[in-house]
């Protein structure tokens, strides 16, 4: 059995996040093994609706994401 994501399944998971992303919500938690496709999904999203993205890690604190716009 193939774990590949199938493309109508990343749309509608596109299709929450930037919901809920419009809807200003002040704090979206995401709880996930799937870290690099998580950053995928808020690249994409972030760059949508034109907003910048901003990532957080104890280590590093908040740094701007690679390839987002940073207003």
């Amino acid at each position: 059995m193939s774990t590949a994501i199938k493309p109508d399944e990343l749309v509608g998971d596109e299709r929450d996040l930037q919901l809920l992303i419009s809807s200003r919500f002040p704090i979206i938690c995401i709880e996930t093994h799937e870290e690099e496709r998580a950053l995928v999904l808020l690249r994409r999203c972030a760059a949508r609706l034109g907003l910048p993205m901003t990532t957080w890690s104890i280590t590093a604190g908040f740094t701007p994401a690679s390839g987002t716009d940073t207003r």
